[in-house]
């Protein structure tokens, strides 16, 4: 298992420190949230054969073990299945651009599953950021895509010309030249980039 392999590579680490870091993350629960003295003391008592870390200890030594295992479990599950690309850019209070990469699988019978594989603070946006981002972040499916793969890629940035549209593809047809085409999406829809492969 990839966790293992990895948890042998970085050393002297506790077993039971990993299982909680991977427990708390699967839960979408922060890992401050171990600092809470009543649930603290809850642990302590019932897990007395375990010394409760520290949530520093779990964010500096673990998480990026838990991160690599997410993104290892979302390449497995995506793999040899049809998938969609979302890659938005938006706006936070702070005035900050923040570009997402989001992919879903793609299914007949049901509401596919969803993915966030990054969310990440841009100095400012054009084609060939969000093209960067997109390629980037794509990469971490490993061989579930690659150049063979086809995709639409439509104009979904409603506030942004044609031409930048137009930018997407050049720059994307040089990673990607097999069966990439472009399609224009109505007004009401314009509300995220939409790549389908």
């Amino acid at each position: 298992m990839f966790v293992n392999a990895a948890f042998e590579n970085q050393g002297k680490l506790s077993q039971f420190n990993l299982d909680l870091a991977l427990a708390l993350t699967s839960a979408d629960i922060p890992f401050f949230k171990l600092e809470n003295p009543e649930l603290r003391t809850f642990l302590e008592k019932y897990c007395t054969k375990q010394s409760i870390p520290h949530e520093s200890t779990l964010r500096k030594r673990y998480l990026s073990i838990c991160y690599n295992q997410t993104m290892k479990n979302i390449a497995d599950e995506v793999k040899g299945k049809k998938i969609w690309v979302s890659v938005d850019e938006t706006t936070d209070v702070m005035g900050r651009m923040i570009g997402n990469v989001v992919i879903g699988i793609l299914s007949a019978e049901e509401a596919g599953k969803t993915y966030l594989l990054n969310s990440v603070h841009l100095e400012h946006t054009n084609h060939a950021t969000m093209c960067t981002l997109f390629l980037d972040y794509i990469k971490l499916l490993g061989d579930s895509f690659d150049a063979k793969t086809q995709f639409a890629l439509s104009n979904g940035w409603s506030r942004l010309h044609a031409s930048f549209w137009e930018d997407h593809q050049r720059y994307l047809s040089k990673y990607y030249p097999c069966n990439m085409f472009g399609t224009r999406v109505a007004p009401s829809l314009r509300n995220s980039q939409i790549i389908v492969f």
